[in-house]
């Protein structure tokens, strides 16, 4: 989007420093309920776990410094069928944005080997969370493929599964 100031179009942001979007919709899955597996992920420090423990201040790092090509997939296994409201996905917190995933596809499975996608997604180069509406979709597994990623790489924080409350 873009204002008009003087005579001169300005860019506009798409979300607005400093501002944290509310919390989703729905019950959020416990961490304990949890776990995530990953196409490519560093040992011992970006391990696909740290982007399920609840823990912003770990994080999930695609293999480094021989970085695979992308698209790089972190998988989240919900521990059973859920009925989705949203997924918030927070980027990792640090001045580095090296593996800040910016374009991708969130996809679902019920057995953990086909998945369908949900939605293509666009992020901004911020580290506020991003949320995907899931509009009730039912699965067991909740995957990221991530196309691109700054420096070829893909990181994130949290992965932060809803479900929708009855």
């Amino acid at each position: 989007m873009s204002a008009n100031w003087e005579g001169h179009a300005v860019e506009q942001p798409e979300h607005a420093p400093g501002v944290w979007p509310a919390t989703p919709a729905g019950r959020r899955i416990p961490p304990s309920e949890l776990s995530a597996t990953a196409s490519t992920f560093k040992p011992g420090i970006g391990e696909p776990g740290n982007a399920v423990d609840g823990n912003v201040e770990t994080d999930y790092h695609s293999d480094y410094p021989e970085v695979q090509p992308q698209p790089h997939y972190i998988t989240v296994d919900l521990g059973r069928v859920r009925e989705l409201s949203t997924v918030r996905f927070q980027p990792k917190l640090r001045q580095n944005m090296n593996g800040t995933i910016l374009e991708g596809v969130v996809q679902v499975s019920d057995d953990g080997t086909t998945f369908r996608d949900v939605e293509r997604v666009e992020w901004p180069r911020m580290t506020a969370p991003n949320d995907v509406d899931m509009n009730g979709v039912s699965a067991r597994y909740v995957r990221l493929r991530a196309d691109y990623g700054m420096g070829g790489a893909s990181a994130l924080a949290e992965i932060i599964p809803y479900e929708v409350q009855r």
